[in-house]
């Protein structure tokens, strides 16, 4: 797979993990967390119970993988305590059936490797008034909060029986006084600031548990977090600031089932793609039932210093070679150069060979593996002198330079046959641009998030490559058919959510369903 080799967090359940790199969501916030740290890979099927989970376990986490992660998250019990349907179908688990099946996957996990370690998610509470309001998504079976306490109460037992750490999600949730009204999006499903509560109560148990090594985002190292003439430079003018860590206070070889692997390489527009309603949290929640989106992004870096790494990040002689590589270097390579000679620029003509080299590396790895290029955006001159003025020696950065290594790379795509986004171009169509796509007059907001999502997805549809890599022709995986669906109108059939759970997430970001 891609390199370097990192720890593997992979977080396994229903909707609720399914959907959670959505909406400021909890897995988003970990995997932004732990950019530069570990690959977070969401496991989530939205409808599932405790039942089913357990009927792909061993696709999902195989013995045999070359590759056990080093920490899985567990969640099932909120569909397991739905009340029974008079038809037999739907999710409901009775209790003592749910407990079994909890033990069960406790203890295939724990037998994975000495290293794996395991937390269990209990079932959160509801706001049912809300529930029976959204009720028009899929035919309403009762779920009440007497009932989630009972599975929560049951989930943290198995977790004291078997030694596995438990996130008492039903309690926390309900510290917060408001929590009913302003915890979710629908009565079930995190709101950003039900998920920030997710996210704290796991980093929590994370801080606070004795294993070895500790798997705390501040405990683990970060990535090439060496010194580095390329770090910008302090205001002496003659030494650099390292940011790597103040940017951040067919053998089978990983969980399963094999899917595509997505890798995004880049500088901080890459690292911080997951927060603030990224973009990259946006393609990892299209893709959540899809394939892998991992991000290996260097905040600070040019192309030189990602043609120094490229054998590391995408070994020749990997196993798996990732379906697509995203990449992208420039708008550090286009800032002016410092007096002193340090700092992130790069003169164009190297800029050029760089991204050349890049590109037939990408495209020697396999046959099937596909490359897009991301030029330089433009940039609000004057956010960034508000902004970051006071964080380094400061390097001019102009749209002008931008618009230079914008054009070089989209160059270097037309002579590789390689696929270009001109962020350049894309960003400044919106007449707002420069006041409404940036938090820094560098690094995306939300909505210039949404702009960088739309146009890697129109490549995606409109490239004739095969297999199509869009959201939409990829296969949504476990999607057959299931008695555990919820019952339908006519009380004998069950509506498949499979593929309404993935087809719903463009409306959760603004997004047309057209992407």
């Amino acid at each position: 797979m891609v390199g370097p080799t990192r720890p593997q967090f992979v977080i396994f359940g229903s909707s609720i993990v399914q959907f959670s790199f959505g909406n400021g969501g909890w897995s988003a916030i970990l995997a932004d967390l732990y950019a530069r740290k570990a690959d977070v890979l969401v496991r989530g099927y939205a409808g599932w119970n405790s039942r089913r989970a357990l009927l792909v376990l061993d696709q999902v986490f195989p013995k045999d993988a070359k590759i056990q992660p080093s920490l899985v998250i567990v969640y099932f019990g909120g569909n397991d305590s739905m009340d029974p349907h008079p038809s037999g179908l739907g999710a409901h688990v009775p209790l003592p059936e749910y407990i079994e099946n909890m033990r069960k996957i406790a203890k295939h996990l724990k037998s994975l490797s000495e290293k794996t370690r395991v937390i269990f998610l209990t079932a959160p509470p509801v706001n049912e008034e809300q529930i029976h309001e959204a009720s028009d998504y899929v035919p309403p079976e009762k779920r009440t909060n007497e009932s989630c306490k009972k599975y929560s109460d049951a989930c943290l037992e198995v977790c004291r029986e078997l030694d596995i750490k438990g996130v008492d999600l039903w309690t926390s949730i309900q510290k917060r006084k408001d929590w009913s009204t302003t915890c979710f999006t629908d009565g079930v499903h995190f709101s950003s600031e039900g998920s920030k509560i997710v996210g704290e109560e796991i980093l929590k148990v994370l801080r606070e548990a004795d294993w070895e090594p500790r798997l705390h985002w501040k405990s683990l190292p970060t990535e090439f977090s060496e010194d580095s003439p390329y770090d910008p430079p302090a205001a002496d003018g003659k030494t650099t600031i390292n940011i790597a860590e103040i940017s951040r206070e067919r053998e089978r070889e990983m969980v399963g089932p094999v899917r595509p692997q997505f890798v995004i390489f880049g500088s901080s527009i890459v690292q911080f793609s997951y927060s603030h309603g990224g973009w990259g949290a946006i393609l990892a929640d299209l893709y959540a039932r899809k394939a892998d989106v991992l991000l290996r992004g260097y905040a600070g870096w040019n192309s030189r210093r990602a043609l120094q790494v490229l054998d590391q990040v995408f070994p020749k002689d990997a196993t798996t070679q990732p379906s697509l590589v995203i990449v992208y270097f420039g708008g550090n390579d286009s800032m002016h150069p410092h007096p002193s000679g340090l700092g992130a620029h790069v003169p164009l003509k190297e800029y050029v060979e760089n991204m050349r080299k890049i590109a037939k590396h990408l495209k020697s790895l396999s046959e099937k593996t596909r490359v897009i290029f991301l030029t330089a955006p433009p940039v609000n001159e004057e956010q960034i002198r508000e902004n970051l003025s006071d964080q380094t020696s400061p390097q001019k950065r102009t749209n002008e330079s931008c618009k230079i290594y914008s054009d070089a790379c989209l160059e270097v795509c037309r002579e590789f046959d390689v696929k270009g986004v001109d962020l350049w171009t894309s960003i400044q169509k919106r007449k707002d641009w420069s006041t409404t796509c940036f938090r820094d007059g560098i690094h995306f907001s939300s909505e210039g998030s949404k702009i960088v999502a739309e146009e890697i997805l129109k490549v995606l549809r409109e490239a004739d490559w095969e297999p199509c890599l869009h959201w939409k022709s990829l296969p949504t995986e476990f999607s057959e058919d299931s008695p555990y669906d919820p019952p339908g109108a006519d009380g004998t059939t069950t509506v498949n959510i499979a593929e309404q759970s993935v087809a719903a997430s463009p409306m959760k970001w603004g997004l047309s369903n057209e992407i």
